[in-house]
């Protein structure tokens, strides 16, 4: 059994079939929440809460993570998202008021980027970007992100490497992002015409530069690798940092076939599952997304974690006990019945023969229970 560190649960999901990150195996389990984060994973029928759902006709998957996506695309596209089990996207903001408005009309949880270009663009011209001058800046962040954590959303800094016309601008946004105590992520080169030009300018590639400046730290956050040659690759490698869509530069750069590329399922068009293993294919959908985004809460089915959940209409016969083959086997051949983000019903499918009303009080609550419908 594991638990978190908070308090008593509101409801419980009791003996549902669910996706145990640990062993990389659907189990049976009570899935105890209160609010929007899971509160505990016990052994099926232990949990005493008393608002109770029955979830043995249903098996549960974290939802997934886009860590790579157009900002236009999330907002025009959330509905196929979430139908696909997207919970959470990943998306870079060339300044705040995107950040807001992505994070208010997005029915998916965002982890926004906020480039910070601005900022060094006005800051270093002055040489002014040194001790306390950017106290301003970083309470401006700050206001956004509470503001964006409020609507449902987590924002980071970044740097777009293309822009930059000095390496003092790095040295501002590494300055600023240790002063928010967030890491800062960096945005590479789209075109071959982008990349040219930084070459010119700096006589480097923006990887090596990152690397000779010390700025590719394990869990950076790296976009933009279109572009990237064997050297920029193994510079990536060696500083451990999370590089988004690697598998997209494996194929480009080494012409490595793709192990698991099924591009007629959901899960592989979405991600393009091209990886060594079915397990490492099934994490960079969710709990690497969710690192290389810089977010712990999200990803996975455990205490602590954020109730983002994709219920699917199943039977414990079908799942128990397999592994991360059958995960992505499942997604490619359904659609999620029921999308939780925070515990509240993001997605229904339109095709369900009983309302998620049914699914809820007092349909799968054994005794009288709060309006947990609301929510959900």
């Amino acid at each position: 059994m594991r638990m978190a560190r908070r308090g008593g649960a509101e409801w419980v999901l009791k003996r549902i079939t669910y996706f145990d990150h640990e062993t990389h195996r659907f189990r049976i389990a009570d899935i105890e929440i209160d609010g929007e984060w899971i509160t505990a994973v016990r052994p099926p029928g232990a949990s005493t809460i008393e608002y109770a759902v029955d979830g043995r006709a249903y098996a549960c998957t974290p939802g997934l993570i886009h860590a790579r996506s157009d900002l236009q695309a999330v907002l025009c596209q959330s509905s196929h998202l979430l139908e696909s089990g997207i919970t959470t996207a990943g998306v870079i903001c060339a300044t705040a008021g995107e950040c807001i408005h992505a994070a208010t009309h997005s029915p998916i949880r965002l982890i926004a980027h906020l480039l910070l270009n601005a900022f060094s663009g006005a800051r270093v011209p002055q040489r002014n970007y040194v001790g306390d001058a950017h106290a301003a800046e970083v309470r401006f962040f700050e206001q956004i992100a509470a503001l964006v954590s409020r609507i449902s959303g987590h924002l980071m800094p970044a740097m777009h490497c293309p822009s930059i016309v000095s390496a003092q601008e790095l040295v501002y946004g590494q300055k600023m992002a240790a002063a928010l105590r967030r890491k800062l992520g960096f945005v590479l080169s789209d075109s071959a015409s982008a990349a040219q030009i930084f070459g010119d300018r700096f006589y480097c590639s923006e990887t090596q530069l990152l690397e000779f400046m010390q700025l590719l730290q394990p869990g950076t956050s790296v976009w933009g690798l279109s572009q990237l040659t064997r050297i920029d690759v193994e510079i990536l490698r060696r500083s451990g940092a999370e590089v988004l869509g690697l598998s997209d530069i494996k194929m480009r750069v080494f012409r490595q076939p793709c192990a698991h590329a099924t591009p007629t399922t959901n899960f592989g068009a979405l991600f393009g599952d091209c990886d060594l293993n079915a397990d490492a294919a099934v994490d960079a959908a969710t709990v690497a997304a969710a690192a290389a985004l810089g977010d712990t809460t999200c990803g996975q089915i455990a205490p602590g974690m954020r109730a983002d959940l994709c219920l699917f209409a199943t039977s414990t016969r079908e799942l128990g006990g397999l592994g991360s083959a059958a995960f992505i086997d499942f997604f490619g051949r359904s659609r999620p019945r029921l999308v939780l983000i925070g515990a509240r019903k993001a997605y229904e499918s339109p095709s369900a023969i009983i309302s998620s009303n049914s699914l809820l009080p007092p349909y799968w609550i054994r005794s009288p229970a709060p309006d947990i419908s609301a929510r959900l």
